[in-house]
């Protein structure tokens, strides 16, 4: 059921998880476990106990209240999601326990004390309370929960009234419905339990519309934002409460809170229901709140004990397909916690069809949150790092919706304030133009403003994701209709923008970090080569703008080159050419800090790899070297960096078993072990990115050659193995190392093309065999195997 009424501009790009889920029930795939080189047919049944031997392992633990739940910045309480729904678990006491509530679509603006000012967020949908009136002797014992992420549940036992309860807790997947089971162990006294919805108090600076109410045993609340204009983003939410087929014994309301009563006999479960029903849209017409709070609550008034059970069911199921798309197992405990907390977290953030999650998911604790939106010079592209590689690319789905929603306003922004064609990023931003008709376009204002803002970078920084999306994919539909235009737009920004110093084509005025204004930032001249690399390939393939292959490839040709300097006598990458008019090392090379020197060039850029131009790949690691920024230090290494080190580090080859040593160590610098996530102080869910380190550690694939273990950046001696990582040319791929060997390598191709990968083997010889057993021809050349495949096809490559 969906849930949320959409209005305006809603777009889809076409999915893949059917694809993906289709190799996974159809399809027997020969995986070696880590233990064994040789080949076994494995079935879906083989791999689900796989993961659940590694995820038995993986859980969010808490013997106590976990400290500071209630924060500004990304939580450190137990997660669930749905991808619109958010619930973040876990209070300050030992006798109650407390759900805060995030709605996908539910934003507005919210006062920003730092800057005195109202500003784009998303909003709370208030939080739930369970508590007893009656005191508990000794409730510290009793306290515990657990973040399961195998089921995508938060288990609790917290004594209330005496009694000690244990409650289960999820959110539905096939509706906005969150459930918690209350339950006491048989033999136990009956015991009084209150719950509490309340809603954010009065804002002395701004008004959201709020109502409570209890009536005929449900109690329920509605919110609306404070943006009321014709043309403004409208949205309101409405939460109803009950105990599934009952209805509490006594309500009331008080202030911004209603409240329920009910009585848990001993040895039974009472299943507490809370329904969400939202509505997001231009302008007014939306639902009164009295009529939103109807149908939440006629939707929680009609569930029974059967329909919730459908739910659960529903909800396993969803989760259990989710985590056979992949899994990886390194042997790296620390790894595999971060690899599947990471990936929980963007399951739980991220689907089809839902509005692009904020710099802290769904999950959202107050009004205003440190960074309560989307943050286009790297943040909310990171959480989406590794996503695609991990065989989840359906997970980018509300990305490229916003993107394509958001590119005419940019043009026009660009236009208007810029005076240049084409496309540039604001830097901030929420999803209100979703949900709004698109813009006419307009021509550029009289004169050029090159400082009329800073990065110039941003265009193409948030095209990147979609780019991702259709490498690892190549749904050539979304490239004709959606990728495509935007990266004509960005191009057109950056050729209208360059200047010409002597023979050079030139970044001028641009900035590497926010607020400089600098010559040739990294980022700039590595993204320029993207797009115009991209669009040369592209335009091929689509039949389209050929005049325009060689001004590409003349910007190519002379646009200027990496800035490079020398510190300690080793060539380094430079943040910019000059920084602030300084060409000082000190003033253009920050050790310690975020590697934002190399993320045009090698990570997000994608330029630089293993396996191209040598130079500049020992470049990159003299760059690394010399930055020293592994997110164990004091300084933007642990403020933005840790979704950026790692995968810079792997795609050039750092040496694999120091790189392991370095990723587990930052991990546990920043780890919580509540909800199996990385903090790290320049943001929330973003740290997530580096999954891409684990993937690229694994397999990279980035060159147009697929690279196992040792040729990608894997420990040799270190045996681990993944099954269905996600190659770019939309190839899915499973292998094994054991006792410093690769085994066979299984490859399912979903579009069909030809595939090259370099023999892990070197031994002379490799057989292809398609799964009806026949040989498939193959060649090498200078040790790389290509063979053309047919979609939906599996394939053995193994060594003779």
């Amino acid at each position: 059921m969906n849930t949320t009424v959409l209005r305006g501009q809603w777009r889809r790009p076409r999915g893949v998880a059917a694809l993906a889920l289709a190799a996974v029930a159809t399809l027997t795939l020969t995986v070696c476990a880590a233990a064994s080189v040789s080949a076994a047919p494995r079935t879906p049944t083989d791999d689900w106990a796989a993961i659940q031997r590694i995820l038995s392992g993986i859980q969010g633990h808490a013997a106590a209240p976990i400290a500071n739940v209630a924060t500004p910045k990304f939580s450190p309480g137990m997660l669930l999601g749905n991808g619109d729904l958010g619930a973040v678990v876990g209070g300050s006491s030992t006798t109650s326990q407390k759900f805060y509530f995030g709605k996908g679509d539910f934003w507005g603006t919210a006062w920003n004390s730092g800057h005195s000012q109202l500003v784009p967020a998303i909003l709370s949908a208030g939080n739930l309370t369970i508590s007893s009136p009656k005191a508990s002797s000794n409730p510290g014992p009793a306290y515990g929960m657990t973040q399961d992420i195998l089921d995508a549940e938060v288990r609790s036992t917290v004594q209330l009234g005496g009694v000690t309860v244990s409650m289960r807790s999820y959110t539905a997947d096939s509706d906005n419905d969150f459930i918690t089971e209350l339950s006491s162990p048989a033999g136990s006294p009956s015991v009084t339990l209150d719950v509490a919805l309340a809603l954010p108090g009065p804002d002395s600076h701004t008004t959201y519309p709020t109502t409570v109410a209890a009536t005929g045993g449900t109690i329920v609340a509605t919110r609306h934002n404070n943006l009321k204009g014709g043309s403004d983003f409208q949205s309101e939410v409405a939460i109803a409460v009950r105990p599934v087929g009952a209805g509490f014994a006594s309500t009331s309301t008080s202030g911004s809170t209603a409240t329920g009563t009910l009585t848990l006999a001993g040895g039974s479960t009472v299943e507490l229901a809370t329904v969400f029903r939202s509505d997001a849209r231009q302008g007014s017409g939306g639902p009164s709140a009295s009529a939103l709070a109807g149908k939440a609550t006629s939707a929680v008034n009609g569930l029974s004990t059967d329909d919730v059970a459908t739910l659960l069911a529903a909800h396993r199921q969803w989760w259990k397909n989710f985590w056979l798309q992949s899994y990886v197992q390194t042997n790296d405990p620390t790894m595999n916690a971060y690899w599947y907390g990471a990936l929980y977290a963007m399951g739980s953030a991220s689907r089809p069809g839902k509005v692009l999650a904020g710099m802290n998911g769904p999950w959202v604790i107050d009004d205003f949150t440190q960074f309560p939106r989307y943050w286009y010079n790297y943040n909310v592209e990171a959480p989406f790092y590794g996503v695609a590689s991990a065989n989840h690319p359906e997970l980018l789905q509300p990305y490229n919706v916003q993107q394509q929603a958001e590119q005419q306003w940019q043009i026009n922004w660009t236009a208007q304030s810029g005076g240049y064609q084409g496309e540039m990023w604001q830097r901030s931003m929420g999803p209100f133009h979703q949900f709004l008709p698109t813009p006419a376009p307009v021509a550029p204002s009289g004169s050029k403003k090159p400082r009329w803002t800073d990065q110039k970078s941003n265009g193409m920084f948030a095209a990147l994701p979609s780019l991702f999306y259709y490498d690892y994919t190549q749904d050539q539909n979304f490239l004709k209709t959606q990728l495509y235009p935007n990266l004509r737009a960005v191009d057109a920004f950056y050729r209208d923008y360059l200047t010409t110093s002597g023979n050079r084509l030139v970044v001028a005025q641009s900035s590497a970090h926010e607020g400089s204004t600098d010559l040739n930032p990294n980022l700039d001249i590595g993204f320029i080569r993207r797009v115009e690399t991209a669009l040369i390939t592209f335009s091929g393939r689509l039949g389209v703008d050929q005049n325009l292959v060689p001004v590409w490839q003349n910007t190519l040709a002379k646009l200027a080159a990496y800035p490079t300097g020398t510190v300690n006598g080793t060539t380094v990458y430079l943040m910019a050419e000059n920084v602030n008019g300084s060409t000082a090392i000190a003033n253009t090379f920050h050790p310690g800090d975020q590697p934002i020197n190399l993320e045009g060039g090698v990570f997000p850029g994608e330029n630089i790899y293993r396996g191209g131009d040598p130079a500049q790949v020992q470049i990159a690691i003299n760059t690394l070297r010399q930055m020293n920024s592994w997110g164990v230090t004091s300084g933007e290494n642990m403020g933005n960096g840790f979704p950026k080190e790692f995968p810079i580090a792997a795609r050039v080859g750092w040496p694999a078993a120091d790189l392991e040593a370095k990723f587990d160590a930052a991990i546990t610098k920043q780890w919580r072990s509540s909800n199996l996530t990385v903090a790290q102080s320049g943001g929330g869910i973003e740290t997530s990115g580096s999954i891409e380190a684990v993937d690229s550690m694994l397999m990279q694939s980035v060159s147009g050659t697929i690279r196992l273990f040792a040729d990608a950046d894997w420990p040799t001696t270190k045996d681990a193995s993944f099954t269905r990582l996600r190659a770019e040319g939309a190839f899915l791929v499973s292998a094994a190392l054991a006792g410093g060997k690769v085994g066979p390598v299984t490859l399912t191709s979903t579009v069909g093309g030809q595939v090259r990968i370099l023999d892990p083997w070197r031994t002379g010889g490799v057989s292809v065999t398609a799964a009806d057993g026949s040989t498939v021809s193959a060649t090498d050349s200078g040790g790389v195997i290509s063979f053309a495949t047919t979609a939906g096809t599996t394939y053995t490559v193994a060594a003779r």
